[in-house]
């Protein structure tokens, strides 16, 4: 069998390589819309970069951003943001910082000059 398949191979010739030449810019319609989608958006909807990156920002849509139909949210909420919070703080939506998460000091070494410095953490 493997004897078979060596020959078969050996027979097919792959055709060459052929880059298209870009003119350096990234036109982001064609990049992430379907052909039909770019060309109504002002694209030339020849698929210059192929369909992988549209195909993905479907799924992203299709998966995260549409609505969720029971309360109209983003569906990226309820799986990634109220997981993480509920993990965070056991409350959905938020996150609990233990401490300071700002702190204000004045530490000017000048005579009459006041200067605040800010510390985030």
């Amino acid at each position: 069998l493997r004897q078979s398949i060596n020959d078969l191979l050996a027979k097919v010739e792959c055709p060459p390589y052929e880059a298209k030449i870009l003119d350096g810019f990234v036109d982001f319609r064609d990049l992430l819309l379907n052909s039909t989608l770019a060309i109504a958006a002002g694209a030339s909807g020849t698929e210059p970069y192929g369909d992988l990156l549209y195909i993905l920002m479907d799924l992203v849509d299709e998966y995260l951003v549409d609505p969720n139909p029971d309360d109209g949210l983003p569906l990226i909420n309820e799986i990634l943001i109220q997981t993480v919070t509920i993990a965070q703080s056991n409350e959905s939506g938020t996150l609990i910082f233990p401490g300071d998460l700002f702190n204000t000091a004045n530490n000017s070494t000048f005579e009459n000059t006041s200067a605040t410095t800010f510390e985030f953490r």
